[in-house]
């Protein structure tokens, strides 16, 4: 419980171009380089520390946050292992808006979208704000809403010139609530000077941003443009400046971007520790913000009780074996960790209702004896009073505490489950149950059944009412599913060394490694019918006599445990006496050195994102191991996939990648088979290996399915749309199925459908769902599997909120036809106009801000206050500007676009043209011209009178700008003048001047 505390309400706290900001991952050829997950968890530890420090939960004077951290956790290694994990987590949902949003300039705080970043992370933490204070919050959406932000709050400090202006302090004010931020360059403005190349053809752009005002750069293929200056030009927009950008090579060339260490990569790298120690201090910060931490000392855990109700009628015949296993090796392991409970609890039932038993005890050598003596009976019918055993159990339990509920049954007692359902309520209980359908789908078929209960429906409907689980397994899975389960409950410092299936065939003897951090061996083998049967022999060759300095052996229904505490380090020997059938060896012991797997999809230029779905056949991919309190000169050599009887797949060599004190050790691999688990190995201080291994399921496929993330929430009592994508990674037509669920019934389209693909092509689905109950969160899942089998390929989930904010939204009504060929030159392209008009919609609160991506682009719309649910917003320029970005924002920070596009084509720079002339371009939607491009003709001007809005010209029409940025001068709200009038409504109108200033080194065009 110490770890769930944590790690949960920590979290309450808070085309591919995939060089948009920090690395997504360390680059393993370029170590040097933090990537967001380094800054991540930097930020988190040290927030972490600041908590533990804050609220005192650890007497020491330690101030390095890592080792604050591990000295917390202490021998909570499981608590640790799972901190990390979620870390990871966190990561991977940053990793997603990096790839899959990486044409949206505002979420990398590219093209000068400084204040739409601004009020996106205020809307993001709104969001993360109202789940955390849920009476039931949703760890995991809070998990991806926080990664959403922390992504572009550590964006910020790679693309713009923060960095330079500031050095490695954090922006505190960036996405917080009633602030103002600092001056913003706008659209008139030249922001940086062309950079010179060195002799090996690198950009050197050491000095090239020429503006005191906070920028950032603009790159190719992303939704808003850089200005295209005359050729010759020497001063412009600056350049994000990868090497991915082709915008760099177009005045001013380079780029400010110093997410890298390589002078290839990112034009100011040079700022680049810099800007990582900015990232992770704004990570910390923004993370301490609300201290909503509930941490739970150890102290504290030690008051919880662990509670089991097991079903034991006739039908259980086949489970009751694997749970007896499973739970006795689980209170074995834990007896000598300081994790243990306070007391535990055994709830039997039956059938009938009297035959329910229950017992508790502290002492967990009796806890033992009460699970080895379990069999079953009794029963006749399938329903049993399993909810009669549920309310024994939450009696006998300490509030906070877990149940592990087993059965094979429905419930035939279905009116206790209001009871039962305020008794896990009122001592915030958690329980999961754990459920095959073996008497279920037997009984459900004989048609003399006098009584028909819901099935499993009971225990879904408890789990959602209470913020337990249910888990559906088999009787060849329940012993390590009640494990698995066990485990996640109940902290302690258990670790997995060997698993083994001893078949006749192979070696009589198995090799048991054990390192100088293990106090306690515990050996199992499933398969001996006497202690005769093996022989244990320590390091030094002497065979081990039990009974005796903490050496115990027991044996019961074929199943042997050894025990040895504080066991000599080296090479221990386990010796077969009897080859009469194969054996399951599983050894554990007490250590606080153990390891999580991630697997990290690589892309095609190198770039790894972490994934969670299956892997895709003979894609390429890393493997992370991440290993917790691993000693000073200790190491982690190779890594081997092993298959479901444990033998090795593949052996890999792993190289050291180890980021901000946290060991981390990686391997590329091609994966083309199944593999099941990992084991690790190395050695410690003194020379002595260490072995750990873990379950980790990889099937690679010929498939791949994702649902495209949204950081928009689902509408109450409106539909709302789901996107996702399939694609067919193999090599051959196929026809899938895609099953799809949720865990509130609130779709609205079918559950089930088959989708044929050929090689290499995807397709784009939706699905509808309406959110019924506002505040609720809804859990959307995909099942891909071929079309004429069950075996699953892909499995991806995502949860979300259903909100009933109001907020804004936007609808372009009209614009004009794509710009002509002949207008995309700097020469030629002031001399065609276009115009468009949207329709801004709001129902609760109007928009308090309104921004157009570009100052030159002419604005006109009514005076806000007299409109009552929408605003009509035009407005007109010219083709130097292809796209124009229209934003609303209301007082929350919700924002509501529009972007016009108006070219697909390049504006091609050519020789500027002198002239003495100047020229006024005067517009009105309501001229008709001669020429054939105007489109304000009878068939498109708006029927209402609009003011028209009257462009300056340039000194030299060469000097023409399109500069596409959202600044404080470029909101609507703080340049407009309302006149009042008694026979018209009011009309806003905008003015631009523009003028130029001439230097040594080329044309400046300022405000």
């Amino acid at each position: 419980m110490a770890r769930l505390y944590f790690y949960a309400y920590f979290f309450l706290l808070i085309s591919l171009t995939p060089l948009e900001a920090f690395p997504p991952q360390l680059i393993r050829s370029e170590w040097q380089s933090r990537s967001h997950y380094s800054i991540t968890l930097t930020g988190i530890f040290r927030a972490a520390a600041s908590f533990i420090e804050e609220y005192d939960l650890l007497n020491t004077t330690e101030s390095d946050p890592n080792r604050r951290v591990s000295m917390y956790f202490g021998e909570d290694g499981s608590s640790l292992k799972t901190f990390l994990q979620t870390i990871n987590k966190i990561v991977a949902f940053e990793n997603e808006i990096q790839r899959d949003f990486a044409s949206v300039a505002f979420y990398h705080v590219n093209a000068e979208q400084i204040i739409t970043a601004h009020n996106y992370i205020r809307s993001l933490r709104r969001q993360i704000q109202t789940l955390a204070s849920s009476d039931k919050p949703d760890i995991e959406l809070i998990q991806e809403k926080l990664g959403y932000c922390l992504y572009t709050i550590q964006a910020f400090y790679s693309n713009t010139n923060w960095v330079e202006l500031n050095g490695d302090t954090h922006y505190a004010d960036f996405g917080q609530e009633n602030v103002t931020l600092i001056d913003i360059a706008d659209s008139t403005e030249k922001s940086c000077k062309s950079c010179g190349k060195d002799n090996s053809g690198i950009f050197n752009c050491t000095d090239n941003i020429i503006t005191t005002k906070l920028t950032s750069g603009y790159k190719a293929g992303q939704d808003i443009s850089k200005p295209t200056e005359p050729l010759g030009a020497i001063f412009g927009k600056c350049s994000h400046g990868t090497s991915d950008d082709s915008s760099r090579t177009d005045p001013a060339t380079g780029g400010i971007y110093k997410g890298r260490v390589s002078m290839n990569s990112a034009p100011h790298h040079k700022w680049h520790h810099q800007a990582w120690e900015a990232a992770a201090k704004a990570t910390h910060h923004f993370l301490m913000d609300k201290k909503v931490l509930h941490i739970k000392s150890r102290q504290e855990v030690t008051k919880n009780s662990l509670a089991f109700v097991i079903d034991l009628t006739g039908s259980m015949s086949g489970e009751i074996a694997g749970v007896k296993r499973a739970t006795v090796k689980l209170v074995e392991e834990s007896r000598n960790s300081i994790f243990v409970p306070e007391k535990y609890i055994l709830v039997t039932f039956s059938d009938p209702e009297n035959l329910t038993t229950a017992k508790e005890t502290t002492d967990w050598n009796q806890m033992i004896d009460f699970l080895q003596a379990l069999s079953v009976s009794g029963g006749g019918d399938c329903p049993e009073y399993a909810l009669s055993g549920m309310l024994l159990a939450i009696n006998m339990s300490n509030p906070g505490s877990q149940i592990i509920f087993c059965s094979d049954a429905d419930a035939k007692d279905e009116d206790k489950h209001d009871d039962v359902v305020e008794g896990l309520k009122s001592k915030s209980l958690k329980t999961t149950f754990l459920l095959t359908n073996t008497c279920t789908a037997r009984k459900r078929r004989d048609t003399h059944r006098q009584k028909r209960s819901t099935g499993y429906k009971i225990f879904e409907d408890i789990a959602a009412e209470t913020g337990s689980q249910v888990l559906r397994t088999t009787t060849s899975e329940i012993e390590t599913d009640v494990e698995r389960v066990v485990k996640t409950s109940l902290p302690s410092s258990i670790v997995n060394v060997k698993w083994y299936l001893w078949k006749t065939s192979l070696s009589s003897t198995v090799k048991i490694n054990v390192d100088s951090s293990i106090t306690a061996l515990i050996i199992q083998i499933s398969g001996p019918t006497a202690n005769s049967d093996v022989t244990l022999r320590d390091p030094t060759d002497s065979e081990v006599t039990f009974s005796t300095d903490g050496k115990t052996i027991s044996l019961s229904f074929n199943d042997m445990t050894m025990s040895i505490q504080s066991p000599m380090a080296g090479n221990w020997t386990l010796i077969r006496n009897t080859m009469s059938s194969t054996w399951n060896l599983n050894v554990t012991a007490q250590s606080d050195i153990d390891f999580s797997v991630n697997l990290l999809e690589t892309s095609d230029d190198g770039m790894a994102y972490q994934v969670y779905t299956n892997p895709v056949l003979g894609f390429n991919y890393t493997v992370a191991i991440d290993v917790q309190n691993l000693p000073a000169n200790a190491t982690i050599d190779r890594v081997l996939l092993l298959d479901n009887t444990w033998s090795e797949v593949n052996v890999l060599q792993l190289t050291n990648v180890t980021s901000e004190g946290v060991p981390r050790f990686s391997s590329a691999l091609t994966i083309d088979e199944k593999v099941s688990g990992v084991q690790i190995e190395g050695t410690d201080a003194s020379g002595n290996p260490i072995v750990r291994v873990t379950r980790f399921e990889i099937m690679p496929v010929g498939v791949r399915v994702k649902i495209l993330p949204s950081t928009d929430d689902l509408k109450f009592n409106d539909q709302s749309m789901v996107t996702y994508e399939i694609t067919n990674t193999g090599n051959v037509e196929a026809s899938f199925k895609v099953d799809i669920s949720d865990d509130k019934g609130y779709l609205l389209s079918s559950n089930s459908t088959d989708i044929n693909l050929q090689a290499g092509e995807t397709e784009v689905k939706t699905i509808n769902l309406n959110g019924t109950q506002s505040g609720s969160t809804v859990k959307v899942q995909l099942v891909v599997s071929l079309w004429n089998s069950t075996e699953v390929l892909q499995t991806e989930s995502r949860r979300y909120y259903v909100s009933d904010v109001q907020k804004l939204e936007c609808k372009i009504v009209y614009q004009s036809p794509q710009c002509p060929d002949e207008s995309l030159t700097t020469k030629t392209c002031d001399d065609y106009r276009w115009n468009g008009r949207a329709q801004i919609s709001f129902y609760v609160k109007k928009p308090s801000q309104i921004v157009i991506s570009n100052t030159e682009v002419e604005v006109e719309y009514e005076n806000i206050t007299n409109t009552n649910d929408s605003l009509n917003v035009n407005i007109s320029g010219h083709c130097c500007i292809q796209s124009v970005q229209l934003r609303a924002y209301d007082d929350d920070g919700y924002i509501a676009d529009c972007q016009f596009l108006f070219s697909n084509g390049t504006i091609q720079a050519v020789e500027p043209e002198t002239t003495t002339e100047p020229t006024t371009i005067t517009t009105s939607m309501e001229e008709t011209t001669t020429d054939p491009y105007t489109t304000t003709t009878e068939e498109n001007t708006p029927t209402e009178e609009w003011t028209t809005t009257t462009l300056e010209p340039m000194t030299t029409p060469t000097e023409t700008e399109s500069d596409n940025l959202e600044t404080t001068t470029g909101l609507i709200s703080d340049t407009t003048t309302v006149e009042e009038s008694t026979t018209e409504p009011p009309i806003t109108t905008i003015t631009t001047t523009m003028t130029t200033t001439t230097t040594e080194e080329g044309t400046i065009t300022t405000e």
